[in-house]
C-alpha cells in the first residue's frame, strides 16, 4: 500500500510539474523567452508563429518590435512593416498620453501611469516627466531641532516642492 501511494503521489507531482511547464511556455513570458530564442537561433518561420501567439495575449511594442524583425529576416517586408508599426503606434500613444497630462500639469497622473507599465521601452517615455532619482539629504522623520534639506537630482532637471501640503506642479511650488 505504501508504495502505491508512494507511487500515485509521485505521479501526480510529475504530471503537475509538467502541467506547469505548459502553462508558462504558453504564457505571455514564455512564448517571448520561445519567440525571442528561435530568432536568435535563425528560426525565423518557428519566431513568427511563437510570436503571434504571444501577440494575442498581450499587446506590447516588445513583441510587434521582435515580430517585425522575424518577418524582416524572413524578407516578408509587408508583413514587418505591420508589425512595427503596431511597436511604434503603442509607444506613440503613450508619448501623446503623457505630453497633455504634462500640458496640463496632470504630474500625478504620469506617476500613476508609469507604475502600470511593464514594457521597457514605453517606461523610456517617462525619463522625460519624472524620475526616481531624487536625493534627500536627511533620511525621512521627526527631528527635535530644525533640519537642512538638499534635494538633488539629474542635471537639468528641476524639483518643486511646497510647504503647505499641496502637490507642486509647474506654476504651483517653489523652485
Amino acid at each position: 500500500r505504501r508504495y502505491i501511494f508512494a507511487f500515485v503521489l509521485t505521479l501526480f507531482l510529475v504530471i503537475g510539474i509538467i502541467e506547469g511547464i505548459n502553462i508558462y511556455s504558453e504564457s505571455y513570458s514564455g512564448l517571448m523567452k520561445r519567440g525571442t530564442s528561435a530568432y536568435s537561433s535563425g528560426n525565423y518561420n518557428q519566431a513568427v508563429a511563437i510570436l503571434e501567439k504571444a501577440s494575442l495575449k498581450k499587446k506590447t511594442s516588445e513583441v510587434y518590435a521582435l515580430l517585425g524583425r522575424a518577418y524582416a529576416a524572413k524578407n516578408d517586408s509587408e508583413a514587418a512593416k505591420s508589425a512595427l508599426e503596431q511597436a511604434v503606434s503603442i509607444i506613440d500613444a503613450y508619448r501623446s498620453l503623457l505630453e497633455l497630462y504634462a500640458k496640463d500639469e496632470e504630474m500625478d497622473k504620469i506617476a500613476s501611469l508609469k507604475k502600470t507599465v511593464k514594457d521597457e521601452k514605453v517606461l523610456l517615455l517617462f525619463d522625460d516627466y519624472v524620475t526616481d532619482s531624487v536625493v534627500f539629504s536627511i533620511k525621512a522623520g521627526n527631528y527635535d531641532t530644525d533640519q537642512q534639506l538638499r534635494l538633488t537630482a539629474p542635471k537639468g532637471l528641476d524639483i518643486y516642492y511646497t510647504t503647505d501640503g499641496n502637490d507642486p506642479t509647474g506654476s504651483y511650488g517653489e523652485l
